[in-house]
């Protein structure tokens, strides 16, 4: 129950390296866990290369095992999560901008939260994407109201405010 409960944070789909990087049980545990899970069919394995990625059965399994995790828990396990993310993805994170704004925005780390979703927006307003842009961006200056009002803050709300003109035109 504790692992389908970190898995559900983690997300609907994961690949079998950020399991490793997110829940701290050895190795052989974690696979007859998942195995467990497997055999009573909340979630299957899909083959991909390099490795196996894990997907949910359904995606009310998902979201009835997240909204049972307490929310202080659910908000470490985000930031652990995005964190993992980081460290793993370190090569290649601007494929990943929008899930580390998804985690970092769920967690109590509102500084990596305004990075992230600035940059997922950015990154959606190149490819067009202009309604996923609108929703970085506004969440990002929602969460950016929680932080105290300092000079820095304001540079950082101008600045998301301007990359934010662009997919309001």
């Amino acid at each position: 129950k504790d692992l389908l409960h970190q898995l559900a944070v983690i997300g609907r789909q994961f690949p079998l390296s950020l399991l490793r990087h997110v829940i701290p049980h050895p190795e052989e545990e974690l696979y007859r866990l998942l195995a467990s899970l497997q055999r009573k069919e909340f979630l299957y394995e899909q083959p991909a290369f390099p490795e196996p990625d894990y997907i949910f059965k359904h995606a009310l399994t998902q979201e009835v095992a997240y909204g049972t995790v307490l929310h202080e828990r659910r908000k470490a396990l985000h930031e652990r999560t995005a964190q993992a993310m980081e460290a793993l993805y370190s090569t290649s994170l601007d494929e990943h901008y929008s899930d580390l704004a998804h985690h970092y925005s769920r967690s109590s780390n509102t500084e990596k939260a305004v990075e992230y979703l600035h940059l997922a927006g950015q990154q959606a307003v190149q490819r067009s994407a202009y309604v996923e842009a609108i929703t970085h961006l506004t969440t990002a200056l929602e969460i950016l109201t929680t932080l105290p009002d300092t000079r820095e803050r304001a540079q950082q709300e101008l600045t998301l405010h301007l990359t934010l003109g662009m997919p309001l035109l």
